[in-house]
């Protein structure tokens, strides 16, 4: 998996910045199946409580701010079904990085 100090660090940042508006980060893509590319992007989710646009801004800048390229998405929870046969999220099983403590 490409560059796990990397994750953890920016897994770091982004709860900091998230703080207990974050669920929970999910890796998903070609890094997370480990079939990623010299090309491939970082694909990640965060899954939050409310929208915030402070911290969106904040998510933002740290994102520019790397060297890698990041794919981030937000997920509200109330976007999610109860009913997990309702809901999916990419083709394949995603890896959980981080969630609020």
């Amino acid at each position: 998996m490409r560059n796990n100090v990397f994750l953890k660090q920016l897994t770091l940042k982004l709860k900091n910045i998230l703080m207990g508006n974050l669920v929970c980060l999910l890796l998903i893509g070609s890094v997370k199946n480990r079939d990623e590319t010299a090309f491939s992007d970082i694909d990640l989710v965060a899954i939050i409580k409310d929208i915030d646009l402070d911290q969106m801004k904040q998510v933002r800048k740290l994102v520019r701010q790397t060297d890698q390229l990041i794919d981030l998405s937000f997920l509200c929870l109330e976007e999610i079904p109860l009913d997990p046969n309702k809901f999916r999220l990419g083709l394949a099983w995603m890896l959980p990085l981080g969630a609020s403590t």
